[in-house]
C-alpha cells in the first residue's frame, strides 16, 4: 500500500488510520492496533532522518505487508519530524526472509541522501524502483 501526501493530525491518527486499513483488508487480527500502540509506548519508532516505522510487537500478520505514506511536508512524530511512515507486519513463516530484507531497508533509510531520493518518488512504482536500486547498490 502506498499513499502520497496523506497528512494526519498526529502520530496517533496516523497509526489508527493505517492499522484500520490493514485490518479492513484482513491482513491482521483485531488486536494489531493495540500491539502497534504498545510497541510505540516502549520507544518511539521515529528515526532522526525523516522516517517512522510503526509496527506491532508480535509479527503475526495473516498477510505480510508494507503500508507506506510519503509526504512532501514533515509531520511531528514524538521528537522527530518525519516525511515517511512505513507500517509493516510479517507472516510468521516469512520472518527469516524478511529479516534479511528489513536490515537492508534500515541501512537505506540510515542515509539522508537515500531518504531524499525516496521522498522524490511520485508513485508506488517509482518508490519501489528507487528503494530496490538503493538496496542492491554496490557498496
Amino acid at each position: 500500500m502506498f499513499k502520497r501526501n496523506l497528512y494526519y493530525l498526529d502520530k496517533n491518527q496516523a497509526i489508527t488510520s493505517l492499522c484500520q486499513e490493514v485490518y479492513d483488508l484482513g491482513y491482521v487480527e483485531g488486536d494489531f492496533i493495540d500491539e502497534v500502540f504498545e510497541r510505540e509506548l516502549l520507544s518511539s519508532t521515529a528515526f532522526s532522518n525523516q522516517l517512522a516505522i510503526p509496527h506491532a510487537i508480535n509479527q503475526n500478520a495473516k498477510h505480510s505487508f508494507f503500508s507506506i505514506v510519503l509526504n512532501d511536508k514533515p509531520m511531528q512524530w514524538d521528537k522527530h519530524m518525519v516525511n515517511i511512515i512505513c507500517l509493516f507486519c510479517i507472516r510468521k513463516n516469512e520472518r527469516k526472509e524478511f529479516g534479511i530484507v528489513f536490515e537492508k531497508i534500515i541501512n537505506v533509510f540510515s542515509s539522508l541522501d537515500n531518504v531524499m531520493k525516496l521522498k522524490a518518488a511520485n508513485d508506488y512504482s517509482e518508490f519501489i524502483q528507487v528503494l530496490s536500486e538503493l538496496i542492491y547498490e554496490p557498496t
